[in-house]
């Protein structure tokens, strides 16, 4: 797997690095910023030019229920309204994540 960093994606992409930078913080182009760079995965841009890529404005949703991106299996069984909540819930379910653990705040004295 080949990352590329901004530039080299812009180049890849033959687009402008500002747009590019738009574009990937809007979710409309596949890419990361683990810390305070961002990384492209050079097949994945190669897919999203073809068409081929799913974006995270693009869920994909099945006959019956709701793919779950990061399993690639159908949650089924959702009815009626198909909220982010209940396909956080499904997909979670699906991983095998704990379902509604809330998060603990810390205090530093």
């Amino acid at each position: 797997m080949k990352t590329l960093d901004l530039k080299e994606a812009a180049e890849f992409l033959k687009m402008n690095t500002e747009v590019l930078r738009r574009k990937a913080t809007s979710g409309e182009i596949p890419g990361r910023k683990p810390g305070k760079r961002w990384v492209f995965v050079q097949e994945y841009l190669a897919d999203w030019l073809k068409g081929d890529y799913a974006t995270e404005r693009q869920v994909a949703q099945p006959k019956g229920g709701v793919l779950c991106l990061s399993t690639s299996e159908e949650a089924a069984g959702i009815t009626g309204s198909r909220s982010p909540s209940q396909v956080n819930h499904r997909c979670r379910e699906a991983l095998g994540l704990p379902i509604g653990a809330k998060r603990r705040s810390t205090t530093i004295s």
